[in-house]
């Protein structure tokens, strides 16, 4: 059995699920081609997706203000994505506090390999073997004036175990290809 990741349940529940493997993108290729690369497979399904519970249309009409993106919700509140910062960014609120073990945390993204268009995702890393509070994925807007749309199901972010110490450990170092033959 592996590490166990506990993710306590705070207020209206967004589902958490694996990460899924299928990307609209990648069906489209021809003969479903994008498939056959491992490593993009391996990233659109390492971890576990959360999911949106509300249609939302969102546009940021250009300012810094929180005032600056509105919001159209379909569906009754309480809504899980607000203009919490101001500056063009969509906060959207986890409603999980996740326990790790030491010196495990997650990593909090966009899902892999799902680009949206006039959106960009903003990527974090929560130490949740200590943290005692919910986090936010927030994304931020790339164009003004053009709306942004998130529909039910759809994963709002990927969360994936890290290990501390190989993100601050790491040493890279370079070398000639004619060391290793």
């Amino acid at each position: 059995m592996g590490e166990r990741i506990i993710a306590y349940q705070i207020g209206a529940g967004m589902p958490l699920v694996p990460a899924a493997a299928a990307r609209d993108w990648m069906d489209a290729t021809t003969d479903r081609f994008a498939y056959r690369c491992l490593p993009l497979l391996i990233a659109n399904q390492a971890g576990w997706g959360v999911l949106n519970t509300h249609e939302l249309m969102a546009t940021w009409v250009g300012g810094s203000d929180r005032e600056s993106i509105l919001l159209r919700w379909s569906g009754d509140p309480p809504y899980p994505a607000s203009s919490h910062f101001g500056s063009g960014l969509l906060t959207w609120h986890i409603p999980y506090v996740f326990r790790t073990p030491p010196s495990v945390a997650l990593a909090v993204r966009g899902p892999a390999n799902w680009a949206l268009d006039g959106i960009a995702p903003l990527d974090g890393i929560v130490e949740t073997d200590w943290a005692v509070a919910t986090f936010t994925m927030n994304w931020r807007f790339l164009r003004a004036y053009e709306p942004v749309f998130f529909h039910v199901g759809q994963p709002i972010c990927q969360i994936t175990p890290v290990r501390l110490a190989a993100v601050e450990d790491a040493e890279p170092e370079i070398r000639p290809v004619g060391d290793d033959p």
